[in-house]
């Protein structure tokens, strides 16, 4: 796949090492049995924690964790706009409060909101302009790297993907310099409840936008360079050793920052002329970026199937208010891509995933290059529509492995989420679930950039 990843910095992973967690009570179990067993560092970075019985017995497991090994360090970065805000009462930071004094809880805000913006638009509306979103869960030298939050639906019946790549120190520590370079220019929460920036930090909102924003990007740049001293080798065939048959390339979607490395890669796979390949690409939320769009509708010639959820497993399903008409939204994106690839005679697949009470969060890309032996994934937080191409903190991994194995795994784990899926057909179009309002359809042309 050199022609998708070229000299971009890779790490070797051991395909033994690779575990694909299936369930959101497995995510949530393993969550808590590894805090309890680690040894020296715990580290999450996440949208938001939840408010509910689970996520008090999850960080009342931090708290016993600290209690029990004074030497275990514990950070947590969480998104300000959506960990400060109260639902209907608690929010991330009053639960978090309780260990502050001995773990170290960071809340990102985006450079993006200030001014008018920040003093007139309301909680819960103002985080489209902005969010903290990477999901990465440490614990030593292992990580879980997921699309998953941190909160009761998603320990229950909201489905994504979760990954644990084992004994990657590595990896882990790539990660951890990306934690603590965000962290360092957010706010740290304090036990009384009071958010402070440090003191060497630009104000994200109140300070030089530009100049936060250079200094932001300076570091992080720093960090991806680091990486690009580790060797970058290309895949070997099928037949060599699991220690050296597979490898992870991180990637960054910083837009505030102008780090862009998944569009970059993105751009290269939907722009990919051969039809040697076959790829999936799952979404919670269905708003693919226009030249992504393009790309694929003018110079893609391969297989590709779209997983997304049908509007029953949309998260604002019932919604109140506006938020209620968000699945239509997506489903006006779902019926423009339909469309336009019967249109242009493209080998596209759309999939909906509906489960009783159930919501559908997964995200992430399959490829199969069956002709040289390899498949690969990209897992992360990424939804590869507009918030995460102009407005979040997105951080993603792409594994490429010739393991038969791991890619029997790889297979195993898309053909589980596809379960509960239905294909989209003229058909499902005239369903009323599937009704778009007109005004809906006027309001996704201009401000689909902000979903």
């Amino acid at each position: 796949m050199d022609w998708l990843i070229g000299d971009k910095p890779s790490l070797p992973v051991n395909s033994e090492d690779v575990h694909f967690i299936k369930t959101p009570k497995e995510y949530y179990a393993t969550l808590l049995e590894r805090i309890k067993t680690s040894k020296k560092r715990v580290i999450f970075s996440s949208l938001y924690l939840g408010t509910g019985e689970l996520e008090i017995d999850l960080v009342n497991t931090l708290k016993e964790a600290l209690e029990t090994n004074p030497d275990l360090k514990i950070c947590i970065l969480l998104d300000y706009l959506r960990g400060t805000r109260p639902s209907p009462e608690k929010s991330s930071a009053t639960l978090l409060s309780s260990i502050a004094d001995k773990a170290k809880v960071f809340f990102y805000h985006t450079p993006d909101l200030r001014g008018i913006k920040k003093n007139y638009l309301p909680a819960k509306f103002n985080e489209i302009v902005g969010l903290q979103h990477m999901k990465f869960y440490i614990f030593d030298d292992s990580v879980i790297i997921s699309g998953a939050n941190l909160s009761d639906q998603y320990f229950l019946n909201r489905q994504d993907r979760y990954v644990l790549i084992e004994d990657n120190p590595k990896l882990v520590d790539f990660l951890e310099n990306v934690f603590n370079t965000v962290a360092a220019c957010s706010f740290q929460l304090k036990e009384n409840g009071d958010l402070d920036l440090n003191d060497n930090c630009i104000h994200p909102f109140e300070g030089n936008k530009a100049d936060f924003c250079e200094h932001v990007s300076t570091q992080v740049r720093s960090i991806l360079s680091t990486l690009h001293t580790e060797p970058s080798e290309s895949m070997i065939s099928p037949s060599s050793t699991a220690a050296s048959d597979t490898r992870i390339y991180p990637f960054l979607q910083f837009p505030p920052f102008k780090i862009n490395d998944e569009v970059e890669i993105l751009m290269k796979l939907f722009s990919h002329s051969n039809n040697d390949i076959d790829v999936t690409v799952a979404t919670g939320y269905f708003n693919l970026y226009d030249d992504y769009l393009d790309a694929i509708l003018k110079k893609s010639n391969y297989p590709l199937t779209f997983l997304t959820a049908a509007p029953d497993a949309n998260g604002f399903f019932n919604g109140q208010g506006l938020s209620g008409y968000v699945p239509s939204l997506y489903v006006n994106t779902s019926k423009y891509l339909f469309d336009q690839a019967k249109s242009h005679q493209k080998h596209i697949k759309i999939l909906e995933y509906s489960r009783p009470n159930w919501t559908f969060h997964g995200k992430g890309i399959w490829i199969d290059d069956e002709k040289n032996g390899l498949t690969a994934t990209m897992i992360g937080s990424s939804n590869f529509g507009y918030r995460s191409v102009s407005r979040d903190l997105e951080a993603q991994v792409m594994l490429v492995t010739s393991n038969d194995k791991l890619r029997g795994q790889l297979k195993e784990e898309r053909n589980a989420l596809m379960e509960f899926t239905s294909l989209l057909d003229s058909s499902t179009f005239l369903r009323r679930d599937h009704f778009v309002p007109f005004w809906v359809k006027i309001f996704a042309r201009h401000f689909r950039n902000f979903f």
